[in-house]
């Protein structure tokens, strides 16, 4: 074997051994009986070793992970922006469920998450419920027993001879919050009492703030896990994730 031959047989175990599913990612069959629990199990093995980042996948350090922006949509009466963003316990996050349907190229998955604290810098305007609040400075929103379901569509695209899923713009984000606490300095240029009055109000109405505010908190959460499912879709062929 000449010295071209040795380095396209180097060059072409090198591709092939690429293609291969990393050993932290299991698939499952499309057939099975158990499909749906293949994914969940599967799901949570691979969550260890997602957490720290997995740069061949595109998958940045997730525990803690960190956002440059969020502009929330809540509403005509509220203006909410965050930035300097930093989502701590990742590492409580835990797969319920999850599931695929071929026919209509749609996922969903269900997680868990003991504790979720988000913090960074707010910049808020407008009334939360009736009440007013405006100011900016640092923030921390702490989740505690938060369950997410987040659902998406994808397409096929090929590449190399492969299909790989690709997340659409349609995903969405449904939560359920145990138990909300928020803490935000400098509201009201720093009003001492009008900003202790303001917090108190929000923690002794937290269920009512979060539906207030859920957009930021969704945008946040949705932001890692389209991260996550898109840089393990985009890096691996559909059919070695999931087969016949």
């Amino acid at each position: 074997m000449g010295k071209l031959d040795i380095l396209l047989f180097a060059l072409g175990s090198f591709v092939l051994a690429s293609a291969k599913l990393p050993k932290f990612i299991e698939p499952c069959s499309k057939s099975a009986a158990d499909f749906q629990k293949c994914c969940t199990e599967h799901g949570n093995k691979a969550l260890p070793t997602l957490l720290p980042g997995v740069k061949e996948l595109n998958i940045p350090k997730l525990n803690p992970y960190y956002l440059d922006k969020v502009v929330a949509d809540a509403g005509p009466n509220l203006k909410i922006t965050l930035t300097n963003i930093e989502l701590q316990g990742v590492d409580t996050l835990k797969v319920t469920d999850m599931d695929v349907d071929f026919d209509k190229k749609t996922v969903y998955i269900a997680l868990h998450a003991e504790r979720v604290m988000v913090i960074g810098t707010y910049d808020i305007d407008g009334k939360i419920l009736v009440l007013p609040i405006r100011g900016n400075g640092p923030i921390n929103v702490t989740i505690v027993d938060g369950q997410f379901k987040y659902r998406f569509s994808y397409k096929l695209e090929k590449k190399a001879g492969e299909d790989y899923a690709v997340i659409q713009d349609n995903d969405s984000l449904e939560l359920k919050i145990t138990k909300s606490y928020f803490k935000l300095d400098n509201l009201f240029n720093g009003n001492k009492l009008m900003g202790d009055n303001v917090n108190k109000f929000l923690n002794e109405n937290d269920q009512d703030i979060i539906k207030e505010i859920g957009a930021t908190i969704k945008a946040v959460i949705s932001s890692i896990t389209r991260t996550t499912g898109g840089g393990v879709l985009s890096a691996i062929p559909f059919n070695e994730l999931f087969l016949p």
